[in-house]
């Protein structure tokens, strides 16, 4: 049987949601917005609990940098207007096993370096190019940088 939804107010005029990245958890973004239980709801369903949180004393969610693009596209969804400090990678600039890196778990990190340098070392079909970026962002990132 499904649970009955208390009648929420409905908003009045334009409402606006911000997305910044988090100042005390590193890898995360929040979310400020005024309350939508649709939006509530389809958060909920799309990005699963250890990605997404409720922060009762900021009155944010906070979700995983990994989910910024569903994260921009529900708020656009939901919102008149979507603030965000967020500034988008150039591609052409940063080095694209750095973003893996950034995403991969400290213990991980390893074993996904070993996956990647065997299928793309120059022996095995990759380049030169390809073994010196993915050295470079697996050392950056063994240093924390």
């Amino acid at each position: 049987m499904a649970r009955e939804r208390k009648k929420q107010p409905e908003h009045t005029g334009p409402t606006r949601a911000s997305l910044t990245k988090s100042a005390s958890m590193p890898g995360w973004l929040e979310v400020t917005t005024p309350y939508d239980w649709r939006f509530v709801d389809e958060l909920k369903g799309e990005i699963q609990w250890p990605h997404r949180k409720w922060v009762p004393e900021l009155g944010v969610w906070v979700v995983h940098e990994m989910f910024a693009e569903e994260l921009v596209g529900m708020l656009s969804r939901h919102f008149d207007e979507v603030v965000s400090d967020l500034v988008e990678d150039d591609e052409s600039d940063e080095n694209v096993f750095a973003k893996v890196f950034r995403v991969v778990n400290g213990q991980y990190r390893d074993k996904v370096y070993t996956a990647l340098a065997q299928a793309l070392h120059p022996d095995h079909g990759g380049t030169h190019e390809q073994m010196v970026m993915l050295n470079e962002a697996y050392e950056r990132a063994k240093e924390g940088k």
